[in-house]
């Protein structure tokens, strides 16, 4: 949450190795301006995956110059909605992280002395963990404050509406089917879902880039859709494959095969950057089979080659 706090903000977000640099550059040449150009571009980090886009946004250097916040100069993405929040643990930081980006957010302490229903212009929650079929029963948080709102109308979002709004710098419509989350259990064993919570606290969603296990290889893919299995207490997911060339590049088309796996042959979640963005970064390690960052290679791009 503290990372997208950041992005919300339009604080500048750069690698570690950019400390060592800006030190270098100085011990050179005896003076150094924090805002170099060349440096800065060359140790941005990504502000997340575009879902539209299919790769990672890295922070732009003029906005991250002037702390340009999502909606630049046309104002805040959310200016002048009012979002309902109920997310237990987490609410405080995405509290903070709605209100940056303009919107006025009504939590259950906000609402609970008053009378009657309370009107937002939708309520977010964290579907990969209170809602259903993650849970057998709503958490309180969740049931108390929809209490207060007319469900018939109000739009009830999953988190990651907010997050992509912010990433692509513009509000989401309210009605995307991809966001839209349900408080009811349809007490199917198998379902598809958009997010799961992991054993290590991380959040993976359908659009998500990974790094699996294949017997003794490793493979590299997109989550196209999760399958909640409610009696096995886990997931499969149907990936479709990133073909690899051994070094940066990762193959991403329409045509790349598709195969299911076990969410316990995940390894964990990559970078994939557009060739652009790619070839500027500074922080790449030497050796690819040790990196998590990527360059992602279209259809469009191999017509080129």
């Amino acid at each position: 949450p503290k990372y997208v706090y950041a992005a919300a903000l339009g604080a500048p977000m750069l690698h570690v190795n950019w400390l060592s640099r800006i030190e270098e550059k100085y011990e050179e040449e005896g003076e150094v301006r924090v805002f170099d150009s060349s440096l800065y571009t060359r140790h941005r980090l990504p502000t997340g995956l575009d879902l539209f886009k299919r790769s990672y946004t890295l922070q732009r250097a003029s906005h991250a110059r002037d702390w340009v916040r999502p909606g630049g100069t046309d104002g805040d993405i959310f200016e002048g909605m009012t979002i309902g929040l109920a997310l237990g643990a987490e609410e405080k930081m995405w509290k903070m992280t709605l209100e940056a980006c303009g919107a006025t957010v009504r939590v259950l302490s906000d609402i609970r002395g008053g009378k009657g229903q309370v009107d937002v212009d939708c309520c977010l929650f964290n579907a990969a963990s209170d809602l259903p079929p993650h849970v057998i029963s709503l958490p309180l948080h969740v049931t108390k404050l929809v209490e207060f709102i007319d469900q018939t109308t109000t739009p009830l979002l999953d988190l990651a509406w907010a997050h992509q709004s912010i990433i692509q710098r513009k509000c989401l419509p309210l009605d995307s089917e991809r966001f839209t989350v349900s408080l009811k259990d349809n007490m199917c064993n198998l379902c598809k879902v958009n997010s799961i919570k992991r054993k290590n606290g991380g959040r993976l969603e359908t659009g998500d880039i990974i790094q699996f296990s294949r017997g003794k290889n490793v493979s590299y893919g997109r989550i196209v859709n999760i399958l909640w299995e409610r009696q096995a207490k886990g997931c499969k997911l149907e990936i479709q494959l990133l073909e690899s060339d051994g070094g940066y590049d990762l193959i991403d088309c329409e045509s790349c095969p598709l195969m299911t796996i076990d969410e316990a042959s995940i390894q964990g979640q990559v970078v994939l950057l557009s060739a652009r963005d790619f070839m500027k970064l500074g922080y790449l390690p030497k050796n690819s089979a040790q990196s998590n960052i990527f360059n992602r290679v279209s259809e469009a791009n191999q017509s080129q080659i």
